[in-house]
């Protein structure tokens, strides 16, 4: 598939809250919402009619404790839906979203193929590799960075694709932020996802 439109919500400017939600539009029948978001100390809940890809993956401690969920809803007719929902935080937190709507490959009603979700996390340095795994062909891969110091520039390579960043979001709090970068190719190579932060980087990121 490919990606049709990027939305980012930057989480509450001043009082927390526990409503991490993010609203997008989608263009062709039977595509696909995603959401990447990193909401700190706080437990996310995955609301109904939206399924989990990879939930509450946790690095670091305490005030520097980073969390990243990653979810979709399937859309079979184009308009604007929302990921997240209000209470959807099990406690009032900063947090940041990202989301992109994807247009399914070949025949209308496609289901997506989620090939594999690797997860992986550091509680500080200058890059993290995920497990080794094996893309299909032509397939879209995203890769979803939180950390929990987003003044770090973040690059991410491997499995001979290039990855392109679709979004660089820091939370309106300036406490957290949440990349996503995109990649596809015919003759993608079995190995390992490597992302690159800042030199000097000591907080935790999860990927």
């Amino acid at each position: 598939g490919a990606i049709e439109a990027v939305a980012t919500n930057a989480g509450p400017p001043v009082t927390d809250d526990r409503n991490m939600k993010i609203a997008i539009t989608t263009l062709a029948a039977n595509a696909f919402a995603y959401a990447a978001g990193t909401h700190r100390l706080a437990t996310f809940t995955v609301p109904a009619g939206e399924t989990a890809i990879s939930i509450n993956n946790i690095a670091g401690t305490a005030g520097d404790m980073t969390t990243l969920s990653t979810w979709y809803e399937a859309v079979p007719t184009p308009g604007t839906v929302t990921l997240g929902a209000d209470n959807d935080l099990n406690s009032a937190r900063d947090w940041a979203v990202v989301a992109v709507s994807i247009r399914p490959a070949g025949s209308a009603g496609q289901a997506l193929r989620q090939t594999e979700t690797v997860t992986a996390s550091i509680t500080g340095g200058a890059s993290i590799t995920l497990p080794a795994w094996s893309p299909v062909a032509n397939d879209l891969i995203l890769v979803a960075v939180a950390l929990r110091d987003e003044t770090r520039p973040v690059s991410v390579s491997g499995n001979g694709l290039t990855f392109v960043e679709i979004a660089n979001l820091d939370n309106a709090q300036n406490q957290t932020g949440v990349n996503l970068f995109r990649a596809m190719g015919a003759s993608p190579t079995s190995g390992s996802i490597t992302v690159t932060l800042g030199a000097g980087n000591t907080l935790p990121v999860v990927v």
